[in-house]
């Protein structure tokens, strides 16, 4: 009786391993992206984070720059060109219209594939002016300071 109880379990866990699924995200492709810090994939792009939200506050980050004072403390959808970053302390640098700012991705557990560099993508997040922590040490020319840009962001979408 204990062989046959056996025999049976063995059949049923062999048998259930075989329908086991796989969890992700299907492509219309049918191409299935097991990570799990992918939340759609489609035949142009591809999105890591949370989901892309559908808003109407899209900028260029050119754009968003030059209207910072009107937009500081919205998120937004933020396009631009990825540049690698030279540091430890961002993920790209986001670049248009002469503009930068250091992409921050505000789930640090997330990863995103740092071969973007040259694509335009598009980032969905908060546009922050970063201040330096000592003011003197940052002033270059007369007494300006340079102004520098972040993006902490929730979601990234990069071509494919």
């Amino acid at each position: 009786m204990r062989k046959i109880v056996l025999l049976l379990a063995i059949l049923t866990f062999t048998a259930s391993t075989g329908y086991a699924q796989t969890d992700g995200v299907v492509s219309p492709a049918g191409d299935v992206s097991t990570d799990a810090h992918v939340t759609e994939i489609t035949e142009e792009y591809m999105v890591y984070g949370e989901p892309m939200p559908d808003i109407l506050e899209k900028f260029r980050l050119g754009e968003a720059i030059q209207k910072f004072d009107q937009v500081r403390g919205m998120e937004m959808q933020l396009t631009g060109i990825a540049q690698k970053c030279p540091g430890d302390d961002c993920w790209v640098i986001l670049t248009d219209g002469g503009q930068k700012a250091k992409v921050i991705l505000l789930d640090d557990r997330l990863t995103v594939s740092t071969d973007v560099t040259g694509k335009e993508i598009t980032v969905f997040g908060m546009l922050e002016e970063f201040l330096p922590e000592n003011p003197d040490q940052a002033k270059t020319q007369g007494d300006a300071i340079p102004r520098e840009f972040h993006i902490i962001s929730r979601s990234v979408r990069v071509p494919r």
